[in-house]
């Protein structure tokens, strides 16, 4: 028996040793919650036994025997959300859960494992990737997604029942989980699709960022770039309510030292009037039998500052300064290229998913040319409501290679009639 001291503040996770006589055991994953920890009691193998439990609740328990399930009996009350969490198998359990809702009528919903959604790839086929499958980096390695989640809004008050078991009807004293239920709490995890950029002296690059919501919230994120070198820019990246995905800007001035740096990322949001702050996690994207995309947390987010090459973008937009446009009209400015060396093929100018009901007519800098105006149109559909920021890439093709450049994200603000 080990007795332990749990920060309030701690890791959801704790990992334990042994140490005896001068030798190490292994390490195994201890789960820590805030909420309430209680020890499944048999008989509860029906629903005719099953345990009552008060909410919220975290509770312990084994599936002992090949074909035994476990049933738990709660109050909920009209219209309230609840979240029912297997924590089994990424924790080393072989439990292949599945979650089952009773009312007194019978079953009213059930799930077994979390889908894959197809992304679409460069050849139109489809990818499945872990959005959705996976609400926390430490999971991003699990080759089998097997812990089962339910998210379901009582529609009246009154007595239900949540039954767990193995779907493959397998069980022992291996088969452990915890089933937490709780109050759900809108969240979200947030991921920078990338563990490092190469940015040459006076140049820009572009990172991507992803958004893993949990428990229904839907609402806007702004992602800030900190601990940045002197002066290094990083525009913020807004991913907008409804949406996953988003992209930021980090200019490197001219004199900037070539080397390795560190920025972080945070998120920042409001929930359920409650202000989350989720620090960016880096990661490195792997496949699993040419299937399933990874997303891999690292250590470290690392920008690599070089001596620039090729060609630069820019724009004419003063830095800092809004880019305003009328809900219905258009808007120009003026890209720039700084061309080196062999640099000399015409540069396609387009925009990097920009804001929803903005659409920018794409541009050619010519062959030799250093410029070319950039037209915007801001729909009826585009919002001046919330913050907006457009990034433009170009493309100048050199041989069988092409080499694409990103200027700085321009802050863009909607002018909508009153």
């Amino acid at each position: 028996r080990l007795t332990m001291k749990i920060p309030a503040e701690g890791p959801d996770t704790e990992w334990i040793t042994v140490n005896q006589n001068g030798l190490v055991s292994n390490a195994l994953p201890l789960a820590v919650d805030d909420h309430p920890e209680i020890l499944e009691s048999e008989p509860n193998d029906a629903a005719g036994e099953a345990q009552t439990v008060t909410l919220p609740t975290v509770i312990n328990g084994r599936i002992e025997q090949p074909g035994d399930a476990d049933y738990f009996t709660f109050q909920a009350e009209a219209g309230q959300e609840l979240t029912f969490q297997v924590q089994a198998r990424r924790f080393g359990s072989p439990l292949d859960s599945i979650l089952t809702l009773y009312d007194a009528g019978g079953p009213i919903e059930q799930f077994d494992d979390p889908t894959p959604q197809a992304v679409p790839n460069a050849l139109g086929t489809g990818v499945e990737n872990d959005q959705g499958a996976s609400v926390h980096p430490r999971d991003a390695l699990l080759t089998h997604r097997a812990d089962s989640r339910i998210v379901h809004t009582f529609a009246s008050a009154g007595d239900y029942v949540v039954e767990i078991a193995d779907v493959t009807e397998h069980g022992g004293p291996e088969y452990a989980y915890r089933l937490k239920i709780a109050p759900a709490e809108g969240d979200f995890t947030l991921r920078i699709k990338t563990d490092a950029v190469s940015v040459g002296q006076g140049d820009t690059a572009l990172v991507a960022v992803n958004a893993l919501r949990m428990d229904g919230f839907d609402g806007l994120i702004r992602v800030d770039v900190q601990e940045l070198p002197p002066g290094v820019v990083a525009s913020p990246a807004i991913i907008p309510a409804g949406k996953t995905d988003s992209h930021l800007t980090v200019s490197v001035p001219a004199d900037a030292s070539p080397g390795l740096y560190s920025p972080t990322f945070v998120g920042k949001a409001e929930v359920d009037g409650r202000t989350l702050e989720r620090a960016g996690v880096p990661v490195e994207t792997v496949g699993q039998a040419f299937y399933i995309k990874h997303m891999v947390p690292t250590t470290d987010f690392l920008l690599h500052v070089c001596d620039k090459s090729f060609y630069t973008l820019s724009t004419d937009v003063p830095p800092g300064k809004e880019l305003e446009i009328y809900s219905g009209n258009d808007a120009t400015f003026v890209v720039k290229a700084e061309r080196l060396g062999d640099a000399k093929g015409p540069i396609s100018v387009a925009a990097v998913s920009p804001p929803a009901g903005i659409v920018v007519k794409q541009a050619q800098i010519g062959a030799g040319k250093d410029e070319v105006e950039v037209t915007v149109t801001a729909t009826p559909d585009a919002r001046g409501d919330v913050p907006n920021y457009l990034i433009l890439s170009g493309t100048l093709t050199a041989g069988k290679e092409s080499v694409v450049r990103v200027a700085p994200a321009i802050p863009l603000k909607v002018i909508t009639p009153n």
